[in-house]
């Protein structure tokens, strides 16, 4: 059996193609603690390796931003 990288994920965990919104699983933290960080002016660097979501978390603040104009 070939196995690809989607048989090894956990599951609930997306390979491919960045995720948003509740796709975006157990990056909770990192989020809230990005957010504060740029909201009080400092710039931030996300290091990791290859697939561990870091363009995910950045588009969920571009997500999130619609959200919130959106409602308001």
């Amino acid at each position: 059996m070939n196995k690809t990288k989607e048989n090894i994920l956990p599951k609930g965990f997306l390979a491919g193609k960045p995720v948003t919104g509740r796709q975006l699983i157990g990056r909770e933290d990192i989020i809230r603690q990005v957010s504060q960080l740029t909201l009080n002016g400092q710039s931030v660097v996300l290091v990791a390796p290859r697939r561990f979501g870091k363009t995910s978390v950045i588009l969920s603040f571009h997500f999130l931003d619609f959200i919130e104009s959106a409602i308001c």
